[in-house]
């Protein structure tokens, strides 16, 4: 099962994290990012430049990380997967 971001903009803050929406194989879902873990990522990018280049490069760390994870369904009936 393959992940993708499909909006590199977040659509939501939740208890410290941030949500960003993705899809894979079954669906929408909601992404949800510890805010620790996404400025960790940022940090670490190898490419110096501007804060769309450190965002890219954490987003693609988040792609890579839950590609084969899969999401569950909140009790609402939302997609989610929390990292």
């Amino acid at each position: 099962m393959t992940m993708r971001i499909t909006n590199d903009r977040p659509i939501g803050h939740i208890a410290g994290s941030i949500v960003f929406q993705a899809e894979d194989t079954g669906g929408p879902f909601e992404l949800w990012v510890a805010g620790l873990l996404w400025e960790r990522l940022q940090a670490e990018a190898p490419i110096p430049g501007d804060g769309d280049d450190r965002r890219d490069y954490a987003l693609s760390m988040l792609e890579a990380t839950a590609a084969d994870a899969t999401p569950s369904i909140a009790n609402n009936g939302l997609r989610v997967l929390i990292l």
